[in-house]
């Protein structure tokens, strides 16, 4: 029996009579929509979405004067309506906090940019991206279509003070950026150079403020003099903020610092502060990074690399590694591990096995070359941090990414993320890389609602048994699906021989 949700545009019936909400479908069959629609936020396309997704409770300001009909084959069909994003004030939340970067771009500021999208494909999204400490800025306000991100360029008079410029105890900058929205958003951040001379980038994926924590261990390379930086910044008002620093074997270095509700605090780092703590008494966003590094380092050009750090608490023991991208144009990677407590860690690739130990703050590294085509698995009795960093070569620079751990996949359903266009001198590539747990498929995975036959799959994880898939992909924004029962890891590297950049998806 068809239940009368949806009445087409084409049948004459007076709108006003049929106006209701969008809620749950009572057919318990019904678990998938095609929604096929102009938005008035600007976009016409074909949606694909699940039960679950549609907003509870919606009324007709989410569809607007749309009629519903309920057909036994489980399928939607809106051909003539618009959806709209209606203009009204929401209440916004505060999501995101944080502070760029510095890039030395030589002779002017770098382009930064912010990518917003949606968590949630089915509803509209209103914010803005506001600068608290920066009376000369205006807030930037956005709406989101249904399912799709945008990419915000930041004004041209924000500015990061460049690293030589600080303080050797640092200082607390008015740089802090807020995302604020009334529905849950991810927040990816762009830093890049484009000059004739100088080409450089770097990118992050940053994290929710019901995500950022208390605790943090400083993950980085070995760096030039005086071009690494961390930068703190505070959600609430009256956060105590301590970095312990070693020196050395027989020297530490302890810093204090109050900060107020979103004031930043950029502190130049003058050697390689690998496993410093920072910790605080509320949660505190924080960024770790080098204007300018060559990795290794003794190869290329330098150029900037930062993360948006994870809090220990998000920490894992089981991890697995490859190269970012066509190992055939690679000159490897580091991996480094960090641990917080005495651990043991193993790591295995291509039938080879390895173990060491760690005391607590320590950290250890080893080089993966071009031509070990096996993942690295690695295993630990405590939780670890575990960070890749791409190898200079005559087709990428330097970039890193934290791993996400195999203990806590960050991506389960539907997710839109970003791939920024760096394209200068020759046409960049894009690379995704899918982490899946045992028993997944290539074909589960969907990317713009559609599978792909391009995805190659990586041998040789055998313990776990996790799988690898790797594509490319192209500029804009871009909706990753697992229609699977589980969840998996994704990273994207970005490759245009000059400059590279990469994060994890979440």
């Amino acid at each position: 029996m068809e239940y009368l949700l949806l009445i087409v545009a084409a049948l004459l019936v007076d709108v006003s009579a049929f106006q209701g909400s969008c809620a749950f479908p009572t057919n318990p069959d019904v678990d998938k929509f095609q929604i096929l629609g102009t938005f008035k936020c600007g976009v016409t396309q074909k949606l694909s979405i699940r039960e679950d997704e549609i907003p509870q409770g919606s009324t007709s300001d989410f569809i607007s004067e749309t009629y519903y009909m309920e057909t036994s084959t489980a399928d939607l069909q809106v051909d003539n309506d618009e959806f709209t994003c209606p203009q009204l004030k929401k209440t916004v939340d505060v999501q995101f906090v944080f502070t760029i970067l510095g890039a030395n771009c030589v002779t002017y500021e770098p382009t930064i940019k912010i990518y917003i999208g949606p968590k949630s494909l089915s509803s509209c999204v209103y914010g803005n991206i506001s600068f608290p400490h920066l009376a000369n800025l205006s807030d930037i306000e956005f709406h989101l279509p249904l399912g799709q991100g945008k990419t915000f360029t930041l004004p041209s008079n924000y500015i990061v003070p460049h690293v030589e410029l600080l303080s050797t105890n640092g200082n607390i900058t008015n740089t802090t950026v807020i995302v604020a929205a009334n529905q849950e958003v991810v927040t990816y951040g762009l830093n890049s150079c484009s000059s004739s001379t100088v080409n450089q980038a770097s990118a992050y994926r940053l994290k929710n403020v019901r995500d950022i924590g208390t605790d943090y261990r400083l993950m980085m390379y070995n760096q030039l003099e005086r071009q690494s930086v961390v930068g703190i910044v505070a959600v609430d008002d009256e956060t105590l903020v301590s970095l312990s620093l070693d020196i050395s074997e027989t020297i530490s270095s302890q810093i204090n610092i109050t900060l107020n509700q979103y004031e930043s605090f950029l502190l130049p780092l003058q050697t390689d502060f690998m496993g410093g703590r920072v910790i605080a008494d509320k949660s505190i966003t924080v960024l770790i990074g080098n204007e300018r590094i060559k990795i290794p380092l003794n190869t290329g050009n330098p150029d900037p690399i930062a993360e948006c750090l994870d809090p220990v608490t998000a920490w894992g023991r089981n991890y697995s590694l490859y190269h970012l991208f066509d190992p055939s144009l690679s000159s490897g990677y580091t991996i480094r591990i960090l641990s917080t407590v005495h651990t043991t860690v193993m790591w295995k690739t291509d039938g080879d096995e390895w173990q060491t130990n760690l005391q607590p703050n320590e950290y250890f590294d080893t080089v993966i070359p071009a031509n070990q085509r096996k993942p690295v698995e690695i295993f630990a009795e405590h939780d670890i941090l575990v960070t890749e960093f791409i190898h200079f070569s005559s087709f990428a620079s330097p970039s890193m990414v934290q791993i996400p751990s195999l203990d806590h996949p960050l991506i389960d359903k539907k997710i839109v993320f970003p791939v920024f266009d760096i394209t200068l001198k020759v046409n960049a590539t894009y690379y995704l890389t899918v982490f899946a747990p045992p028993g997944a498929n290539s074909s589960d995975i969907y990317l713009d609602n559609a599978t792909s036959d391009t995805w190659t799959s990586i041998d040789g994880v055998s313990q776990t048994g996790w799988l690898i898939f790797q594509t490319t992909v192209t500029s804009g924004s871009h909706v990753l699906e697992i229609r699977g029962n589980y969840s998996i890891n994704a990273i994207l590297f970005a490759n245009e021989k000059v400059r590279s950049y990469s994060y994890s998806i979440a």
